[in-house]
């Protein structure tokens, strides 16, 4: 399988990176301009140093069409300006584009896997939840911007890609 991964140079997504090239997958890595220095090279590994919302449209759904999925390993960096400055909702606005780029002459849907965030609940199920955690994930959301651009995303995915016949998500 031809896999592209977002968030590739993270600590979660170079053990990705590693699992599937280990595994024998191709793998599509876009990175912020500068990020390749890091990264060691294999045959298997292509490197774009472009962002999913940096990279030209007609470039992200070439791209798309030749990828069988999409492993999405996106997180704000932890530092002041990564948590609180510009993208605010890097992620959800990554996945958006993605889930938009796709091709319709797909033959089968590509699939995607969002690492997200602990504490983001399926919203399509009753889940109980008891005051307490209600206010902590309040909190988050209100201090924490990257937790709510996870919920963002993973949302947007549930209510606004439901239906969509080119994309499988979890």
């Amino acid at each position: 399988m031809k896999i592209l991964v977002l968030g590739g140079t993270g600590a979660t997504g170079k053990l990705v990176v590693q699992q599937l090239l280990k595994q024998g997958h191709e793998v599509v890595l876009l990175i912020r301009k500068g990020r390749g220095a890091s990264i060691t090279p294999h045959e298997c590994l292509e490197v774009i140093e472009e962002t999913v919302l940096s990279i030209k449209q007609q470039a992200l759904i070439a791209l798309l069409a030749s990828c069988d999925g999409v492993i999405s390993c996106l997180g704000h960096n932890l530092t002041w300006r990564g948590v609180y400055g510009a993208p605010q909702m890097l992620v959800r606005d990554s996945i958006r584009r993605v889930s938009e780029s796709l091709d319709s002459s797909r033959q089968q849907p590509i699939r995607l896997a969002l690492m997200n965030t602990t504490g983001n609940r399926n919203l399509d199920l009753s889940e109980p939840v008891s005051f307490a955690q209600h206010c902590v994930l309040a909190l988050l959301r209100l201090f924490l911007p990257p937790h709510l651009d996870n919920e963002c995303a993973a949302n947007y995915l549930r209510t606004q890609q439901k239906n969509n016949p080119f994309l499988e998500w979890v």
